[in-house]
């Protein structure tokens, strides 16, 4: 075994003898088997063991032999204690998910503390193959029945190419001591009753069920690169990137013949779950809905007129700027301004003024609920509300325009939009001011 890890780790360049490993250990017998290995091949080892206080008299005893073992292979060991039980309740999670994403942040901590290169864990082929069996049963896309990955960024599984029977026979062989967790033979949890239950019925019907599943992962994986490489292409022709935000046409993505295939794949890769994206495609094919919106720990999805838009959440808001004189205006760094000999033809972006029409001190904001002004062009007023809902910005568009406004309380100039027609100029004047904003 000792020859074909090495071979494996090397053919698929998971990591390398210069790389500092930082190795989950729970003294179970696949974590103590690759420990065994990886310093039996000369790798540089550091083990990681977590004390969930889960087990009483046993957890202790857990914690008590990974130190042991450390000593005994003169390996440096980190030890955590957690009160998991709490954490569980806190966060209303289930014990096991609680446990899971303890040790994870604690793994990250102790990899960017300590500068180590990759944290590996001993999971093997069964633990994948139960993985793939409840994801089906949860239901899931390819990636789901793709079993657990081998190397993502830094987290690396080397013993995913062997069976449980093969950790299990070279321990026997080299007479190694392991601790045994009595809880991995308790039905309650769904992966135990799947490792118990399940499976072992499965295999009455076709002994060599674990390997067709693994076949079958293989060759998901090769169509799962297939679609991946059409979705990326998709990407690029449905998503448009304006002022750091995504926009897609919900007319251009439903004349796609996959356009939910294609959503979900958008939506999962910003970090949206199932069951929202299955509400995004249940309302965008409600013609003339407008404003609903879907959110996570990261991004925002709006779904407004035709457009999805998908805004990252930054928690800032803009605060409202005062400027007392034109120099100040100018050091802001958001506007450039110029002195012109006539007037000329501008966009939203730029603003032309006689520089009498400039009472401080200015505001720069976002929108109030009252707010109207006179659109250049037009004679009467319109509420920001009702001009914002003909421009067909999206919400975070809304939220972020601003507006300028001078001492009288006037609306000077919807910046990017629209100026007012009250501070129009005349054709004729010599001396023009041309504020163009460079902000976002």
């Amino acid at each position: 075994m000792y020859k074909a890890l090495d071979r494996h780790i090397r053919s698929k360049n998971l990591f390398d003898k210069r790389d500092q490993l930082l190795v989950a250990l729970s003294g179970g017998v696949d974590s103590v088997v690759l420990i065994h290995l990886l310093t039996a091949l000369e790798y540089k080892v550091v083990l990681a063991h977590c004390n969930f206080k889960l087990r009483g008299k046993d957890s202790e005893a857990d914690e008590a032999f990974c130190l042991a073992l450390a000593k005994r292979l003169n390996l440096p060991i980190h030890l955590k204690a957690f009160d998991t039980k709490a954490y569980a309740n806190i966060n209303k999670q289930s014990i096991q998910m609680a446990a899971r994403e303890l040790r994870y942040q604690w793994f990250d901590e102790l990899l960017q503390e300590n500068a180590y290169d990759y944290l590996l864990t001993a999971h093997h082929a069964n633990d994948s193959v139960e993985s793939i069996v409840l994801n089906f049963i949860r239901g899931t896309g390819i990636s789901g029945l793709l079993g657990i990955d081998e190397k993502r960024n830094n987290l690396v599984r080397p013993l995913l190419a062997f069976k449980k029977a093969e950790i299990i026979e070279f321990a026997k062989a080299q007479k190694i001591k392991f601790r045994k967790d009595a809880s991995n033979e308790e039905d309650k949890y769904k992966r135990n009753f799947v490792r118990l239950k399940l499976l072992p019925l499965i295999k009455t019907l076709n002994p060599a069920f674990d390997d067709v599943l693994l076949k079958n992962a293989d060759l998901l994986a090769d169509e799962k690169a297939l679609a991946n490489a059409f979705v990326e292409q998709k990407k690029k022709e449905l998503l448009q990137l304006k002022n750091g935000n995504y926009f897609i046409s919900i007319q251009q993505l439903l004349r796609e013949t996959h356009y939910q295939a294609i959503l979900g794949a958008v939506m999962y890769a910003f970090g949206f779950n199932r069951s929202q994206i299955e509400d995004m495609l249940k309302h965008l094919l409600q013609k003339g809905l407008s404003g609903k919106t879907f959110k996570n720990k990261k991004y925002q999805v709006n779904l407004f007129f035709d457009q999805i838009e998908i805004a990252a959440l930054t928690g800032q808001k803009f605060k409202a700027l005062v400027f007392n004189d034109l120099k100040a205006l100018e050091n802001s760094g958001l506007f450039k301004i110029s002195k012109i000999g006539k007037v000329m033809k501008v966009d939203g972006n730029a603003l032309l003024l006689n520089e009498s029409q400039l009472v401080f001190p200015l505001h720069l904001r976002t929108k109030k609920t009252s707010d109207k002004f006179k659109p250049f062009g037009m004679d009467g007023f319109k509420l920001l509300s009702d001009f914002y809902k003909e421009q067909k910005l999206s919400p975070t568009e809304k939220q972020n325009t601003k507006i300028l406004v001078n001492a009288a309380s006037q609306i000077m100039w919807i910046v990017g939009h629209r100026s007012d027609e009250r501070f129009r100029i005349p054709k004729q004047l010599k001396n023009i001011l041309l504020i163009e904003y460079l902000g976002h």
